[in-house]
């Protein structure tokens, strides 16, 4: 399996930024060619300031449907409007191995 995971920045309104991207974001992903599943979470620290409000976890079942997404119309669209949403984010793209 190939993921990509998006983490976003803490917004300056949680309530609204997460009504947002359930309500508008949330579709575009589902509309990604490939998508075998996606997971969203809303990490707490351990200790120290939360710097990462939301953790979009977009899974692929191989490298192919992967780079296909990627290189879709539909993912450009959800990085336009990502990139409404007021905060910063950051994308990363790999193998996923299951350890236990």
């Amino acid at each position: 399996m190939h993921r990509v995971t998006v983490q976003y920045a803490v917004p300056t309104d949680p309530a609204d930024f997460d009504a947002r991207y359930r309500a508008e974001h949330v579709p575009l992903v589902h509309a990604l060619p490939g998508i075998a599943g996606c997971t969203l979470s809303w990490p707490r620290p351990l200790a120290g300031e939360k710097v990462v409000h939301l953790v979009a976890q977009l899974d692929f079942a191989s490298a192919e449907d992967l780079q296909t997404a990627l290189r879709s119309p539909e993912m450009a669209e959800a990085g336009r409007h990502a990139a409404t949403l007021g905060v910063p984010a950051s994308m990363f793209v790999g193998e996923v191995e299951t350890v236990a």
